[in-house]
């Protein structure tokens, strides 16, 4: 699959008339009126906010907005502002002068209810799922295909947001991307209901960063030698700053921490990037958001994720440094899958780290079986 592309157009409604981006700049106003979410609130509490702001807004005044939520059940309306299915959007949208912005929210831990809803409604829209708010055998309660199919769609933009503010920045930046700019496709949402730290509000410069794919949430002071790199996508940041925590207590280790809204599209801009390069041998290279991000020489990478480790692992082969991607592996007969452990214990996260250190010989090979035996890992 070629990435280098933009998102291919679709016979859909352009998202460029003035109807359309008067709705946008509407909503937009609302979310933004609603001011800052509460301290720690979780990905799931914001988008649950961000739908009953627009729900309010469809039921009082005119209808800036479609609110989709899709679920059992009989009848057209949903009773709060907003709709059991996207399909009279559609086919009232086919010959409407203008677009509305489409918030859909489902609750589904496969693929085929996803794309289903997302073909409902023309592959447009900001598609919210909420399903690892439940308990699930599943990573992230996704079956394994759900975020494989994500990834390998070319017209989606997945994200799995850490925080709510996160969450409310990605929705904010996707009206912004699909019915201001008028670009084609659909931006997805993996919604976790962890309540975490009080995280800080996201300046303009990290919150456009979320959106593209990572940005810095701790930097890492200059130290030479040992210093590592942890990215951490939704709930598996918390795992990497704690992992951080211990390497910087127990073994100097300087780290610096990102948060990776979404591997795939910083895959795909990078792979991107790429193509131009190939293809413009004379003119100046181009560089991607990863790679000015996690720029040659700064020290091993470790990227975590609450999917398969196949979802970390897109970013490897453009970067420069030593790369390990860790993430839960869809087995789960497999109890004693190393990579099961590794997710859910920061300390395997500091040994693993420390290994990739030990790896570049920037620390002792010594280090790696001392920190094993100190944080009783199997295999020590």
């Amino acid at each position: 699959m070629d990435h280098s592309r933009p998102f291919v157009s679709i016979p859909s409604i352009a998202a460029t008339g003035a109807t359309t981006r008067a709705a946008a700049l509407a909503c937009i106003a609302r979310i933004e009126a609603g001011g800052p979410l509460e301290a720690g609130a979780s990905p799931a509490a914001a988008v649950t906010r961000i739908a009953s702001q627009l729900a309010q807004a469809v039921a009082a005044t005119e209808r800036p907005a479609w609110v989709v939520r899709r679920a059992q059940g009989n009848g057209d309306q949903g009773g709060d502002g907003t709709d059991a299915s996207a399909w009279r959007h559609w086919l009232r949208g086919r010959s409407a002068a203008g677009e509305w912005p489409l918030l859909y929210l489902l609750r589904s831990s496969g693929a085929d209810v996803v794309r289903a809803s997302t073909m409902e409604a023309g592959q447009r829209g900001v598609f919210c799922n909420d399903i690892e708010t439940l308990p699930s055998p599943w990573p992230k309660g996704a079956r394994p295909e759900l975020p494989l199919w994500l990834a390998s769609h070319s017209h989606c933009l997945p994200y799995d947001p850490a925080s709510g503010e996160e969450a409310r920045e990605i929705v904010l930046a996707a009206l912004r991307r699909l019915y201001l700019q008028g670009r084609s496709g659909f931006v997805y949402l993996s919604a976790h209901g962890d309540d975490g730290p009080a995280w800080p509000p996201l300046d303009r410069s990290r919150a456009a960063g979320a959106f593209k794919g990572m940005y810095r949430v701790e930097g890492a002071r200059p130290r030479r030698g040992r210093r590592i790199r942890l990215l951490g996508a939704g709930k598996a940041l918390r795992t990497a700053i704690e992992a951080a925590r211990l390497l910087r207590a127990d073994w100097q280790v300087e780290v610096e921490l990102w948060s990776c809204p979404s591997y795939t599209r910083l895959a795909r801009e990078a792979e991107a990037a790429a193509r131009w390069n190939r293809l413009h041998p004379l003119a100046p290279p181009r560089s991607s958001h990863l790679q000015r991000c996690l720029p040659a020489g700064s020290g091993p990478v470790i990227a975590l994720t609450g999917y398969g480790t196949s979802i970390a692992r897109q970013i490897g082969p453009y970067l420069a440094d030593r790369f390990v991607a860790l993430g839960v592996e869809a087995d789960i007969t497999a109890r004693h899958d190393v990579h099961a452990v590794d997710l859910q214990d920061p300390r395997w996260i500091a040994a693993i780290a420390l290994k990739a250190l030990a790896d570049e010989r920037l620390l002792p090979a010594g280090v790696v079986a001392t920190a094993m035996r100190r944080y009783r890992l199997a295999g020590a």
